[in-house]
């Protein structure tokens, strides 16, 4: 064995040839974190999973028990990943429900996930059985996002919208590519109409990203897009896939467009995850590929001073390893401050935790009274404290009149900006610890509520 390497602990990984579970072990190496798997047919595979080993192990100190969900729909039989369901032995409720309402795409793109046959759509009776189903288990949600294939092609996408926005989900989402919003801009004023989220595949201002990852030139239509979308008054985020060697480079100055635009209140940076053998147009290696602690350092560069890497943590409720986010205070004329700032750590985590959103539930809110007063405490000490506590107050006060979620989300969505890295799993980094505590699920018209990187590895039907 090398004499830098240091074993960290064991897990059950997958073999990156055959797909099949194995036995593996987690390691450090020059200063990276690797994942070494052991397969009987294929011998030792091993791939990357964090650029940044002291990162890795501080994960540690952001594991959280799991919150339950109010019902489960599989029992334990065969085991982990096998039952999932949800069964009795997942630790993690749903916190974001991606419905994929259909599986036909007007794009071809070499690296996704899903299976672009064009042959499988929800019908609108499914749909909702989905949400009745949702909400069994869950009580209320704070968002439901609308995916597929292209889920604006759906014949009766304006129907599942309209099933989706009721009093038990805060927030509906849609992920598109947009073109159809070029095609059909009533669409447009459809979903801004009834505030759905826009959630825009973008992959950066480099025609030459798109044409790897979405095999043709789309930058002038993203622009147009973007255009048309500020336009309307749309609510929107982008959606950004990162490949190293393909557009990791153009991360920063993403993250500063995200900053410059008051109507892009998210950002999701996702490493590129490699399935149905899309890492062969991107130049994909397991062994060198972009990661979490590499997208931290590339937001903070983008940002221009206003986010530190110390503001980006883990998200507790999934797996730390899974998800890292940063909320930020819009404080107006250009200015924000990182929340985790202005709360103890304590405090900012039990406010993350357990929803897809920054919390505003009414648990929530008791947080930032408290905040409020500690600002009002130190008013004078602390840079912009004054400006801070002036919004706090005033975002709480909008909040409290008449108070429900759906306001609450509503409110804080325009006041907090929100930057969130995913990194999914493939069957090269895979890690059965991180799929038992997945909070991003799929829910499925069987009433299976499918945690994303198991579903998208053992259960996705492959063209």
């Amino acid at each position: 064995m090398n004499a830098e390497r240091q074993y960290y602990t064991s897990t059950t990984g997958m073999c990156s040839v055959c797909a099949k579970l194995s036995p593996a072990k987690i390691y450090f190496e020059s200063g990276r974190a690797y994942i070494q798997k052991y397969c009987r047919e294929h011998g030792i595979t091993t791939a990357l999973l964090f650029s940044d080993a002291s990162a890795y192990r501080g994960l540690n100190s952001f594991l959280a028990a799991g919150k339950k969900p109010l019902a489960r729909n599989k029992k334990v039989s065969a085991g982990c990943p096998q039952d999932c369901g949800l069964c009795p032995s997942h630790s993690q409720h749903t916190c974001l429900p991606i419905v994929e309402i259909n599986n036909a795409c007007d794009l071809n793109c070499p690296i996704c996930i899903a299976d672009n046959s064009g042959g499988k759509s929800l019908t609108t009776e499914e749909f909702s059985g989905i949400v009745e189903n949702l909400i069994a288990c869950e009580g209320r949600l704070d968002v439901i996002n609308i995916s597929g294939g292209e889920p604006l092609v759906h014949p009766e996408i304006k129907k599942i919208l309209e099933l989706a926005i009721r009093d038990e989900i805060a927030t509906v989402t849609v992920s598109t590519n947009g073109l159809e919003l070029l095609r059909d801009p009533s669409m447009l004023d459809f979903l801004v109409e009834r505030e759905v989220f826009i959630a825009l595949q973008f992959d950066g201002f480099d025609d030459s990203a798109y044409v790897k990852m979405r095999g043709i030139p789309l930058l002038e239509k993203k622009a147009a897009l973007l255009e048309n979308l500020k336009a309307a008054g749309a609510k929107a985020s982008l959606v950004m896939t990162a490949a190293l060697g393909v557009n990791e480079a153009q991360i920063p100055s993403v993250v500063k467009y995200f900053l410059e635009n008051d109507f892009i209140r998210s950002l999701m940076v996702q490493p590129l995850s490699v399935h149905r053998g899309g890492g062969e147009y991107a130049g994909f290696d397991p062994m060198d590929r972009l990661t979490i602690p590499d997208a931290i350092k590339l937001i903070a560069a983008g940002s221009g001073g206003v986010l530190l890497e110390s503001d980006i943590l883990p998200l507790p409720c999934s797996h730390p390893a899974c998800f890292h986010l940063a909320y930020l205070f819009d404080l107006g004329e250009g200015q924000y401050s990182p929340i985790n700032r202005l709360l103890a750590v304590g405090d900012y985590l039990s406010v993350i935790r357990d929803r897809a959103f920054f919390g505003l539930d009414e648990e929530s809110m008791e947080v930032i009274n408290k905040l409020i007063f500690d600002l009002w405490s130190s008013a004078g000490s602390v840079p912009v404290t004054q400006k801070i506590l002036s919004s706090a107050k005033k975002l709480m006060r909008e909040i409290s009149r008449n108070y429900t979620p759906k306001k609450a989300m509503a409110l804080g969505g325009e006041k907090i900006k929100s930057i969130f890295i995913h990194h999914f799993m493939d069957r090269y980094n895979f890690d059965l610890s991180r799929a038992n505590k997945c909070c991003q699920q799929y829910p499925l018209s069987d009433g299976t509520l499918r945690p994303c990187c198991t579903f998208n590895i053992f259960s996705r039907e492959r063209l």
